[in-house]
Formats: structure tokens, C-alpha cells, sequence
């Protein structure tokens, strides 16, 4: 399923993404869409071991970067954070997931 950024449903949406290595790579998000596009994505679960869920990737990238990068582009075609690939593919894959709830059938 490729998600349409064209055709979004207004609400809130929770996606998630089980991760593999003893999940450690676990994420979950809660997208916003506004008028048919999306305005916020907040995380709900940490995709990052050990992380304090200070909204960091590591190397100390704040993670609205990447979706403030999905909100602008209108797309989940963005570059990975270098260093972070693994962490950046598994906040995409839950945007995905909650975009897929949004879309309209």
C-alpha cells in the first residue's frame, strides 16, 4: 500500500512499527491531518534503546526534523538521517502505518 498524500480523512491517527533486534527499534506516532493534510506528528514510543524519549535521534538530531521534513515534502520519500538510518526507517514506517488509517477509500 503507497500512501496518498492527496486523499487524507481529518482526525488523529496512531501508527506503529515493531522493530526487529529485541525491540529496539519499536516506534509509534500520532499524526494530525487538517484539512485533508497532515499538520503534526508527535511520537507516543521511542524507536532508540535506552533513549530517555528526549525527542532525539541519535547524534543528537532533534526527531521533528525528519517529520517537520515529511510535513513540508508531503511525502515519506525524505532522506534518512546519516548515522540514525535504521531509527529514521522505523518513525517513517509508523507515519506510514497512521497514513494509511487517514487515507481515503
Amino acid at each position: 500500500n503507497e500512501v496518498d498524500f492527496g486523499s487524507f480523512n481529518d482526525g488523529v491517527y496512531t501508527g506503529e512499527y515493531h522493530g526487529t533486534k529485541n525491540n529496539l527499534r519499536d516506534a509509534a506516532v500520532e499524526v494530525t491531518v487538517e484539512s485533508g493534510a497532515v499538520t503534526k506528528i508527535m511520537v507516543i514510543e521511542v524507536a532508540a534503546a535506552g533513549d530517555s524519549g528526549s525527542g532525539d535521534i541519535p547524534k543528537g538530531i532533534p526527531i521533528d526534523d525528519l517529520f517537520r521534513k515529511v510535513i513540508n515534502n508531503k511525502s515519506l520519500q525524505v532522506d534518512a538521517i546519516g548515522g540514525a538510518t535504521l531509527t529514521t526507517n522505523a518513525y517513517l514506517k509508523a507515519i506510514e502505518n497512521a497514513l494509511l488509517k487517514a487515507q481515503i477509500k
